[in-house]
């Protein structure tokens, strides 16, 4: 709340001074003073392990690819099903750019996305909670960062409105605009705490984080090239068939708990190396 008040009265004093837009400054001041402030509570001091948690271990490609294969099938499964059960409709369509280049498009925008968010939330935000909360804790607090991130927008100045403190706190408050129908929101953030569970089981059972990147990754760039794919048919509950995000109905649920269910078992025959745990169950303190 500190973070946020500050912004809100620097932001309009940053704004006389710098060639910038008014909404980038309080943006970027936020994001800066919020990282000071995790740096300052969690990090100080342990810089090297937390940066670098979760990046060792040996067959990081086997492991990293073969996660992008199942994140693509667990994608593929849901729309498969989605197509039987009609409400989508394959249909293809490649007029706006080229299969190569939309499926190129896709693939290092899955492994941007991927990479750098499970380095973020189950690597180093992960690891920093974990300093001062319990293993379930930490993980469950990590997880609601990660699903509450998705909904950030913040608004714009309209009608020639003057940077100040009271329009810097509108624009913040903008963010909350979109929670006015909780029921699209509870269904998206059901969704987005299964694969982040999904993506967290990855970690604790392998030991590293790349085998959760390749699933992101998969699974981001399924989404991302979909559309030049297949269609809505528009039939069928929006409840149980959610949209084009796949993770916000009950059948995209479904998929993700089977999902995480196999990858759980696959993980377990799989005779590649495995890292020690690293993370204890029980709270830091207590060891």
């Amino acid at each position: 709340m500190i973070v946020f008040l500050f912004s809100a009265w620097a932001a309009p004093l940053l704004f006389k001074v710098l060639p910038f837009e008014y909404e980038r400054i309080m943006d970027r001041l936020i994001v800066l003073l919020g990282f000071f402030t995790v740096y300052v509570m969690y990090i100080r001091g342990h810089e090297r392990e937390l940066i670098l948690f979760g990046f060792k271990g040996t067959e990081k490609t086997k492991w990293l690819s073969a996660g992008f294969v199942y994140g693509l099938a667990t994608v593929v499964f849901i729309v498969l099903v989605e197509i039987f059960l009609g409400a989508r409709e394959l249909q293809v369509n490649f007029s706006k750019s080229g299969p190569f280049i939309s499926a190129g498009s896709a693939v290092l925008t899955g492994l941007a996305v991927g990479l750098f968010e499970e380095w973020f939330f189950r690597g180093f935000i992960l690891k920093s909670f974990h300093r001062g909360l319990s293993l379930r804790w930490a993980i469950f607090w990590m997880n609601f960062l990660y699903a509450i991130s998705h909904f950030i927008e913040v608004g714009n100045l309209q009608g020639g409105e003057q940077a100040s403190f009271v329009n810097s706190l509108k624009l913040m408050a903008g963010f909350f605009s979109q929670f006015r129908e909780p029921a699209p929101v509870l269904m998206q953030m059901a969704g987005l705490f299964i694969f982040g569970y999904l993506l967290t089981s990855a970690l604790l059972k392998t030991g590293s984080l790349y085998l959760g990147m390749g699933v992101h990754a998969g699974v981001v760039a399924a989404i991302k090239v979909h559309d030049r794919l297949v269609q809505s048919t528009g039939e069928g509950p929006m409840w149980f068939f959610g949209d084009d995000k796949y993770y916000n109905g009950v059948l995209g649920w479904v998929g993700l708990l089977l999902s995480w269910f196999i990858l759980t078992k696959l993980i377990d025959r799989i005779s590649w190396p495995k890292q020690a745990p690293l993370l204890s169950i029980e709270h830091p303190s207590a060891s």
